[in-house]
């Protein structure tokens, strides 16, 4: 389904994870669901809420490498933290993890801590 909506334009967010007992395997469908370009998930619980912000928060280093590839000077190919970068390819990747960012807030590599900007 992700391959037929979201080039149009149409995103989709993951569904409900039905046990409440089970946050391990619920953090594990939550970090498949991330993978996956899903935006946002359902939940049964408030329990599950801060779990699914967790889940979403962006770490630092890929925020730092969208917004590079977003500046208005970015070449067009260039090293970042080395990776090659190719604003004309990553551009809509770039776009969405900002997005992200400004949803759910920003969470240091390695770091359980995050800045939630909910």
């Amino acid at each position: 389904m992700l391959g037929c909506f979201v080039p149009h334009g149409f995103y989709l967010t993951a569904p409900v994870f039905e046990y409440l007992d089970q946050p391990t395997l619920f953090m594990q469908e939550l970090t498949r669901d991330v993978s996956l370009g899903l935006v946002g998930k359902t939940v049964i619980h408030p329990s599950q809420i801060a779990l699914v912000q967790q889940a979403y928060c962006v770490p630092m280093s890929t925020l730092d490498e969208a917004q590079a590839i977003l500046h208005s000077e970015a070449k067009a190919v260039f090293k970042y933290n080395n990776t090659m970068l190719e604003p004309a390819t990553h551009r809509a990747w770039a776009t969405e993890i900002v997005n992200r960012a400004d949803a759910f807030g920003t969470i240091d590599d390695g770091n359980s801590d995050y800045t939630s900007r909910l």
